[in-house]
């Protein structure tokens, strides 16, 4: 089980300071700027997928609550297993005794027919009894034969119920699968607006020089999103806004610095992650596009 405190490389109980520490080495070590690696731009989308949950307290505290879950339901399976281990090594016991007891009994019927054969070698004088005395040897075969078809039909019952329990006892631990459901707001309660804008109840920051602005296009979508707008440097959302298909905003009032977009796909819920914009004395006017499958998903 791999969580966002392993993407970081940080303990469970780290505090927020080590996990911005964390997020600043990462990130200067794999992002696509600094790092030519392939895999450079997945690593990196991981990792700041990483980032906005452990950064967020409400969302880390979700998270710790999934991991604990995850590792009681392992402990609880492994539990399960000990249990039929154990069950299987009595069966095992009481299988190894079925098997003596029919290999004694066996062997009891070879010594009398051994015996039998040899009274029969002695009394030749008397054809009649002899045949009598042959005959009553497999009659005596096939009743100590119909005595063992319970047993063994029993063994076969036994081995097939516990067949079925073990099949139990693993489609009670399978998950069931959620279905999405489209959100109809947002996640402070708020719905969603009829056309695209900022979404009311959340704080929108404006720079203090304001000069520069970025241009987010959802064009080449065909689905509505749920955006935030923030700087690598700081955690913190700056604007917090809603875009129909095929539609655009323009955020304005920015100061210089280095922007991206984390967006959730309203159709199906996946969460992606923009390429980073810079905006500076050089370019005052930057454009984010918004595209279904352009980021990697974060899985775990």
């Amino acid at each position: 089980m791999r969580t966002h405190y392993d993407n970081l490389h940080i303990s469970r109980d780290s505090d927020a300071e080590t996990i911005r520490s964390a997020y600043r080495r990462l990130s200067k070590q794999y992002h696509p700027d600094y790092n030519p690696s392939p895999d450079a731009h997945r690593i990196m989308q991981i990792i700041n997928r990483a980032y906005d949950v452990l950064s967020d307290p409400q969302r880390r505290a979700e998270h710790d609550r999934w991991i604990a879950e995850q590792e009681r339901i392992e402990a609880e399976t492994e539990y399960q297993l000990v249990i039929k281990a154990r069950e299987n090594t009595s069966a095992s016991d009481l299988k190894g005794n079925s098997v003596l007891k029919r290999r004694a009994i066996l062997m009891g019927m070879v010594s009398f027919c051994a015996v039998l054969t040899a009274l029969l070698c002695w009394q030749v004088v008397n054809a009649f009894h002899q045949r009598q005395d042959v005959t009553s040897v497999p009659n005596t075969t096939v009743a100590n034969h119909a005595q063992m078809q319970p047993e063994m039909m029993g063994a076969l019952a036994n081995g097939t119920s516990m067949s079925i329990g073990h099949q139990q006892m693993i489609a009670s631990t399978t998950m069931t699968p959620t279905v999405y459901v489209r959100p109809t707001a947002a996640p402070n309660g708020m719905p969603f607006p009829q056309n695209t804008g900022y979404i009311d109840g959340y704080e929108q920051v404006r720079g203090i020089n304001g000069t520069s602005r970025v241009i987010v296009e959802n064009i080449r979508n065909t689905s509505d999103v749920f955006a935030e707008l923030y700087t690598i440097d700081n955690p913190q959302i700056l604007r917090t806004f809603f875009i129909k298909e095929r539609s655009q905003i323009v955020l304005d009032n920015l100061d210089f610095g280095t922007y991206a977009v984390r967006y959730r796909q309203l159709d199906d819920g996946e969460e992606l992650h923009s390429e980073n914009v810079i905006l500076s004395g050089a370019a005052r006017e930057a454009t984010i596009y918004l595209q279904k499958g352009r980021a990697p998903t974060v899985v775990y």
